[in-house]
């Protein structure tokens, strides 16, 4: 580890009822082999003892600072953290998650050693009851890195290639952030991090990836991302067309990788609309249905341009537009609004 001048990394905990698994989140992100670190925990109007269990950590040990938002969902918990942080480097945990003992040492001496704006570590799943022991956890000795420039990155982040576009298991640059004053998208729900993401990977030049795993990503039952369909997660509309907007005004590169990712949010969308129940019952939008078909149409003709797509995109993703407009076909026939996330591009 780097022994001068260890710069202060901000680690932000957004936080929601979360009294069942953040003292797991809190203690490990306390436990940490690097020590110079401010950890705000932003508390989203819980109805639960999520505070007062943030405010015990706060008493304990002084680099914990919990405070309040406005109960807006974790876009605006995320801004009010990157409002008050400090920090040189700026990291975001998951209450519901937790990280080895040398999590933020490897990020940062990986970043600093290579000259990078942002650092990126690989992840392990893990189930909901999983115990966090500190003493169990090996320090990594050995592993590999790889570096990306701008177009590099975004590339892989837009693919989900060797890195996917949550922030989570990331270090940002505080500098980047703060000069291009890049935020969360608060109206946006579901898939919030990619357009975070996109607009900070644009001004990044270099980019590590660090290939060992430190962060632990607990599958639970009851998060958004594991619920059947519900037209909150329409929301993930606002960032996907908002950057394939800007691709194709000022980054004409990324075009086709702009349209994967929307590609792989609406095979995730139909699926969920086709097999799961929709508030007890059927989905009928006829409107949004047609859209996610129509998107799905137009992007899956970007897989060919793309270097490198996984096997199943190449395999699966080709049979989905007929397959989907099969399945679906009564129900797009149907009446219904278009939601306004839908109406940013035409691409």
């Amino acid at each position: 580890m780097l022994k001068e001048n260890l710069p202060l990394i901000s680690v932000i905990v957004p936080c929601y009822n979360a009294e069942n698994f953040i003292d797991k989140c809190l203690q490990s992100l306390c436990m940490q082999s690097y020590k110079n670190l401010e950890i705000i925990a932003v508390d989203d109007f819980s109805t639960d003892d999520t505070f007062k269990i943030l405010s015990f950590y706060a008493k304990k040990d002084s680099r914990v600072i919990p405070l309040k938002s406005k109960n807006k969902g974790v876009s605006c918990a995320r801004n009010t953290g990157i409002d008050i942080a400090k920090g040189k480097f700026i990291a975001f945990v998951d209450s519901d998650d937790f990280v080895s003992p040398f999590h933020i040492e490897l990020l940062v001496t990986e970043l600093i050693s290579s000259g990078a704006d942002a650092s990126i570590i690989q992840y392990k799943r893990t189930r909901e009851n999983a115990k966090y022991n500190p003493n169990k956890f090996i320090k990594p000795q050995n592993y590999k890195t790889e570096k990306f420039d701008k177009l590099g990155a975004l590339k892989e982040y837009l693919c989900q290639n060797k890195f996917e576009f949550c922030v989570w298991n990331k270090l940002y640059s505080g500098e980047i952030l703060r000069k291009f004053n890049i935020r969360f998208e608060e109206d946006c729900h579901y898939n919030e991090d990619s357009l975070f993401n996109y607009k900070f990977f644009k001004q990044v030049n270099k980019t590590v990836l660090v290939k060992t795993p430190t962060y632990y990503y607990v599958q639970r039952s009851t998060s958004l991302v594991h619920q059947p369909f519900s037209e909150y997660k329409l929301s993930a509309f606002i960032s996907l067309n908002n950057i394939i907007k800007d691709a194709y005004n000022d980054f004409a590169d990324i075009i086709h990788y702009a349209h994967i990712m929307r590609l792989a949010i609406c095979c995730e969308l139909i699926f969920y609309i086709k097999f799961f129940k929709f508030n007890g019952g059927t989905f009928n939008n006829g409107a949004i249905i047609r859209k996610i078909l129509h998107y799905l149409t137009v992007d899956v003709k970007h897989l060919k341009f793309c270097r490198e797509p996984k096997l199943y995109r190449r395999i699966l993703i080709p049979l989905m537009p007929p397959v989907f407009k099969v399945l679906l076909c009564k129900r797009k026939k149907l009446d219904g609004k278009l939601p306004s996330q839908f109406l940013i591009t035409d691409k």
